[in-house]
C-alpha cells in the first residue's frame, strides 16, 4: 500500500514537475539555404535565419546575436555550429534551441563598388544584344554615384536596358526598366559607353593616290568612343589614299578613295601623262604631266604641271591621257615656258 502511494506521488511530482516545460514552446532557428546577400557590416543571426517559437523577445535576443564582420572582406561563410556555440554562449540550453539546416551559408556583402560593376556588366551585355555585338565588345562605366544608392541597399533588383536606335557610344543618358520586390520603375542612368575594335592604324605616311599594303599599316585593338567611320582592317590592303596620311594615324574611310563598283583606274599615281588643253578655238598638248592621284576613264584628277610646277584639273581620257575642257581661265594654264602644241 505504502509502495503504490509512494509510486503515486512521484509520478504526480514528475507530471507537476515538467508541465511548465512542455508549456514553454522550443526556439527554432532555420538557417537560409546555400547563400545570401546583405548589407556591409555586421553579420547576424536575423540576416540568415527565420526565427520561430518562443516569447517575442527571445527571438528578438537570437535575430540580434552577432557572426561574422563583413566590412574588409566581400564574404564569409556560417556553418551551423558556428550558430550552434553562438547561441550557447548567449546563454541559451540545447533543449531551448533547435537548429535546423546543415549547410553552410555564404554571406555576401552589399559593397557598392561590386554592385556598380555587376550593374555596367549588365548593361553592357544588353546593349551589345541590341545590336548583335559579341558580350565583350562594349564597356560601360556608369558615371553618377548617386542614382545608384537605393540600388546598393537591395540585390534582389532587375535591370532591363530600353531599346536604342542606334549603338550608345560616349557620354550617354541610358534610359532603364528597375524592377525591384515586384514593383517597376523608370530611371535615367548617367554612363559612358565605349566599343573595343580592331582598327587600322598607318605605321608609314601615306601619299595620296598611294595604294595601301601590309607594310604601311598595324591592326590594333582600341577602346573607341565616338560613331567614326573606321575602315575595316580586313578590308583595307589595296585601297587608295584620297589624301596624305601622316604615320601613327587611325585611318577612316573619308582617307581613301571610293570606287563604283566594276570602275577601274587607267591611271595611277605618279603616272606620267600628256594633257590636252582645249582652248576655244583650238588645243594644245602638255606632256610630261605627272598624275597625283589614280583615276578611272570619265574621272577628274589632279595633275602636276611640270613647267609652272602648279597643279591643275583633268579628266581622265585613257591610259597615260588626260584632257582639260575649255574655260574662260584655260588660258592661265598655258603661261609659261610654253607647252608642246598639237600639231
Amino acid at each position: 500500500m505504502f509502495k503504490r502511494m509512494n509510486w503515486l506521488m512521484m509520478l504526480v511530482g514528475l507530471a507537476m514537475y515538467t508541465a511548465p516545460c512542455e508549456a514553454i514552446e522550443t526556439l527554432t532557428v532555420q538557417l537560409a539555404q546555400d547563400s545570401i546577400t546583405v548589407p556591409a557590416g555586421i553579420v547576424k543571426l536575423g540576416d540568415i535565419a527565420t526565427v520561430t517559437g518562443g516569447t517575442a523577445s527571445s527571438r528578438e535576443t537570437l535575430k540580434r546575436l552577432d557572426l561574422d564582420l563583413l566590412e574588409e572582406k566581400d564574404s564569409c561563410t556560417i556553418h551551423p555550429q558556428k550558430v550552434s556555440f553562438r547561441v550557447r554562449i548567449a546563454g541559451f540550453s540545447a533543449n531551448e534551441v533547435r537548429i535546423l539546416g546543415h549547410r553552410a551559408v555564404t554571406v555576401e556583402t552589399l559593397n557598392p563598388a561590386r554592385v556598380k560593376v555587376q550593374l555596367e556588366e549588365e548593361l553592357a551585355k544588353q546593349i551589345a544584344s541590341q545590336f548583335a555585338l559579341g558580350d565583350d565588345s562594349l564597356i560601360v562605366r556608369l558615371t553618377e554615384r548617386k542614382q545608384l544608392d537605393h540600388l546598393i541597399l537591395d540585390a534582389g533588383f532587375q535591370i532591363r536596358l530600353q531599346p536604342q536606335a542606334v549603338l550608345p557610344l560616349g557620354r550617354k543618358r541610358l534610359p532603364v526598366e528597375l524592377v525591384m520586390d515586384g514593383e517597376k520603375k523608370n530611371l535615367i542612368l548617367d554612363a559612358f559607353v565605349s566599343k573595343i575594335s580592331q582598327v587600322a592604324v598607318s605605321i608609314a605616311p601615306i601619299a595620296p593616290g598611294m595604294q595601301v599594303d601590309a607594310s604601311m599599316i598595324k591592326v590594333v585593338e582600341r577602346e573607341i568612343s565616338e560613331s567614326t567611320d573606321y575602315v575595316d582592317p580586313q578590308k583595307l590592303i589595296g585601297k587608295t589614299a584620297s589624301r596624305a596620311i601622316p604615320r601613327h594615324t587611325l585611318l577612316v574611310s573619308n582617307q581613301f578613295v571610293h570606287n563604283r563598283v566594276g570602275q577601274q583606274y587607267v591611271v595611277k599615281r605618279n603616272d606620267v601623262l600628256d594633257i590636252v588643253i582645249q582652248l576655244g578655238g583650238g588645243q594644245i598638248r602638255m606632256k610630261n604631266a605627272r598624275a597625283m592621284e589614280p583615276g578611272a576613264k570619265g574621272q577628274m584628277i589632279e595633275i602636276l604641271n611640270p613647267n609652272t610646277n602648279t597643279r591643275i584639273n583633268a579628266i581622265v581620257v585613257g591610259p597615260n591621257l588626260a584632257e582639260v575642257p575649255f574655260t574662260p581661265q584655260n588660258g592661265a594654264v598655258a603661261r609659261g615656258p610654253a607647252p608642246n602644241p598639237v600639231r
